[in-house]
């Protein structure tokens, strides 16, 4: 499987507020604004680079959401069923316990839950994007960004 090679970052000092640079990822070693050696994160959009804050840094995983919309490391999804109101409804369930963060872990990007005390099974802990036996990714047809962790950090907290 191939995939587009491209990350995303918020960029750093932002004269129109949040604003997110899709492109390529570059390292700058140099000096910080007090003259220390630093690394400095910047993102080229094809047209000009922008300095983004690194902790914002997340690589497209080449897999789109049930919109089209591109999921990146970083990105909080919910996965859903058709019945999926009528599930929470009839097992009173908490809709939480279907948030997961989208995140990379022993080599693979995958998802793990954005509550980890709603989930009761170690399977669910870090679930891959695709099984090593077979190497077919999993159906997202049925997943939904809903937001990211730095935008949204009031979707990682229990209602």
């Amino acid at each position: 499987m191939s995939r587009e090679i491209k990350f995303r970052g918020l960029e750093m000092d932002s004269p129109i507020g949040i604003n997110w640079i899709y492109g390529f990822y570059i390292e700058k070693h140099g000096k910080d604004y007090n003259g220390s050696p630093c690394v400095r994160y910047w993102i080229n959009d094809g047209h000009e680079e922008f300095e983004v804050a690194k902790d914002t840094l997340g690589q497209f995983t080449g897999l789109k959401d049930n919109n089209g919309k591109e999921i990146y490391l970083g990105d909080i999804v919910r996965l859903f069923t058709n019945d999926f109101e009528k599930s929470v409804e009839k097992y009173n369930m908490d809709p939480n316990r279907w948030t997961f963060i989208v995140c990379f872990e022993n080599g693979c990007y995958g998802i793990k839950p954005a509550m980890p005390n709603l989930h009761h099974d170690e399977d669910l802990m870090f679930s891959p994007f695709w099984c090593d036996e077979d190497k077919e990714m999993h159906d997202f047809k049925n997943t939904e960004i809903i937001g990211t962790i730095h935008e949204n950090p009031e979707l990682l907290q229990e209602t």
